[in-house]
């Protein structure tokens, strides 16, 4: 079936429909005078036959909240592709300041996101010194930091005692001294 026929149904003929009654009655009270539109009596009569027009047609809400969700999802991968794209001829825009070890040409770059607390990305720490070792001349590691704050409260001023080495140069010495 083509994207044609799918897209132009008598299902989204409601959903126009729906649309334009809707947003006649907003329209049409928004043009009534300011001392009726504070009439109960007129807003409960519009707030009734605005619920009447949503449960003779619940379907039209549903549709319209997934093309919405459609349409949210497809501006995101085309944000994501279009960051990818960036990344890719550009990877300085993403690596910023962050502290780099490695080749300095940047065509393969891994990032490090970490936190110095935590455990388990200082279990990664001697898988990923055995990768750099071998692969240093071609691969940039850059490091971000993610300091996971709910579960370890010691994670802020470690990140901190990072950027200060970092300042001075230490900041890999200080990476490597944390066990991280």
């Amino acid at each position: 079936m083509s994207n044609y026929s799918t897209r132009f149904n008598p299902y989204n003929l409601k959903v126009l429909y729906f649309i334009a009654i809707f947003s006649i009655v907003i329209a049409i009270s928004g043009c009534t005078p300011s001392a009726q539109s504070t009439d109960p009596q007129v807003n409960s009569e519009l707030e009734t036959q605005v619920l009447q027009i949503i449960r003779n047609n619940p379907e039209a809400i549903i549709e319209s909240v997934q093309a919405y969700q459609q349409q949210q999802q497809e501006q995101q991968q085309a944000s994501n592709q279009e960051a990818l794209k960036q990344f890719k001829t550009n990877p300085q825009t993403k690596i910023g300041n962050s502290p780099t070890f490695g080749s300095t040409e940047q065509k393969i770059v891994l990032f490090e996101f970490s936190d110095f607390q935590c455990p388990f990305c200082s279990r990664v720490q001697g898988n990923l010194k055995e990768f750099m070792d071998k692969h240093q001349d071609r691969v940039t590691l850059v490091f971000k930091h993610l300091p996971l704050v709910r579960i370890h409260p010691q994670a802020i001023p470690a990140a901190k005692a990072s950027w200060a080495a970092q300042q001075q140069g230490k900041f890999w010495e200080y990476h490597d001294s944390r066990g991280i």
